[in-house]
């Protein structure tokens, strides 16, 4: 999983290099407004997104720069959370990937929607690998959106740079 998601990352850093002086605004609002999306469903200090607890997948403290940092990927039904909890700030949110419907992102876009629907929200695909899309902005953020054989939304993968 970690080199798959290594994998969309570099492509997406490829495929932003490419295009990323032509970002659509609604493309740049999206990928700015998915982490506060997920965070009306879920609770990264209790854990839970609606009912269900999300389980710790793995967490390391360390120290960085004078600043103790908390580096935390947590899972439950339908999504993943990569984070970081920072002394005297608040949750740096580093990568989404959803797989389930009740997770509803910008625009309105879940799983199982048409390619059709994310085309016509955010423009014509600047990138495609395989069946996924990367969609990226100009401070290295972007979304992967793949799809099934019907064309229709599986997962949603979002990721910013982190330093």
């Amino acid at each position: 999983m970690i080199l798959q998601k290594r994998i969309i990352f570099i492509l997406a850093l490829i495929a932003s290099s490419c295009y990323a002086d032509d970002v659509s605004p609604s493309v740049v609002k999206f990928i700015q407004e998915l982490p506060s999306h997920v965070l009306t469903k879920c609770n990264l200090t209790t854990l839970k997104c609606g009912i269900d607890k999300l389980k710790v997948i793995k967490q390391d403290s360390y120290e960085r720069y004078d600043v103790k940092e908390t580096y935390k990927h947590v899972a439950g039904k339908g999504i993943e959370i990569e984070f970081f909890i920072r002394e005297n700030e608040p949750y740096f949110i580093s990568t989404v990937t959803v797989t389930n419907r009740n997770f509803p992102m910008p625009l309105g876009l879940v799983v199982g929607e048409s390619k059709q629907k994310v085309e016509s929200l955010l423009g014509t695909f600047p990138n495609q690998v395989g069946e996924c899309i990367t969609y990226a902005d100009k401070i290295l953020s972007n979304v992967t959106f793949c799809f099934g054989a019907t064309e229709r939304i599986t997962k949603i993968y979002w990721l910013t740079y982190v330093d």
